[in-house]
């Protein structure tokens, strides 16, 4: 894949891997299946505190890996995730988090990634390191709270073509976060032709807009470095727009679909 539209600037130092990452190092890239769109995935993070209190998230997914049965991913628990992230790297997660079974609402993904990627097997089901999310102490990790804006270092860019639908959410201040992958965590029976009626059952706090409109050019969301994430109460995942911006003091409709 080519890498033109990404930023190849530093990552991070990700020294829980034993890895310094920066502009010098070699650049991996995952081989992925040319259609993301309802492709099946999960994630797990292994949660490490820091001296100064402040928790790190190192986020696999199976993405590029395999495509998360079912069957194999109900058997992780937690400590299934702890103890697999010691016998890799001999650091003790005080905690992890499990994160699918998830549905990509994208059509493409381009991603930068250190080489070799980091990798971690729980239960016969491997993952591959794709962000991590340093918190301070007492904040958010990524999906104990919805509609919580989380900062993640990546370097990605989400695809999506013409014609598309796109799921959105529009914060109080008009801040635009564009669904990237759907979840069964909380209904278990949600699917993508769901998301176009999601709205009115999201529980959205006050001031929150959720919006469906169909594209009318590709979309690239470009990650550079950094990002800010959000999830839904579905634990519906997205990706902030830096190029769309809603003025509040404009009507806006829950949908634009004719």
């Amino acid at each position: 894949m080519k890498l033109n539209k990404i930023t190849k600037g530093v990552l991070l130092g990700i020294t829980a891997f034993g890895l310094q990452i920066s502009a010098q190092t070699s650049i991996a890239v995952t081989p992925l299946p040319a259609d993301l769109f309802d492709l099946p995935y999960c994630e797990v993070l292994p949660n490490i505190v820091n001296s100064d209190h402040s928790v790190t998230q190192f986020a696999f997914n199976t993405l590029g890996y395999n495509d998360c049965p079912v069957d194999q991913f109900s058997t992780i628990t937690k400590q299934n995730v702890m103890d697999a992230y010691y016998a890799a790297y001999g650091v003790t997660p005080v905690s992890a988090t499990l994160n699918g079974h998830r549905f990509f609402v994208i059509d493409s993904l381009i991603e930068v990634l250190p080489d070799p990627v980091p990798t971690l097997t729980v239960n016969g089901t491997e993952f591959g390191w794709r962000g991590t999310v340093t918190i301070p102490s007492g904040g958010a990790t990524i999906g104990s709270q919805p509609y919580v804006a989380i900062t993640i270092a990546r370097d990605s860019t989400w695809k999506y073509k013409k014609d598309r639908l796109v799921y959105e959410l529009i914060d109080p201040t008009g801040d635009v976060y564009t669904m990237q992958s759907f979840s069964q965590q909380v209904d278990p029976s949600l699917t993508i032709n769901d998301l176009k009626h999601l709205g009115p059952k999201d529980h959205l706090p006050v001031g929150w807009k959720y919006r469906v409109r169909r594209l009318e050019a590709n979309l690239d969301l470009v990650a550079a470095g950094t990002t800010q994430i959000i999830n839904d109460y579905f634990h519906n995942a997205y990706q902030i727009n830096p190029n769309a911006h809603v003025h509040l003091e404009k009507s806006e409709k829950e949908s634009d679909l004719e």
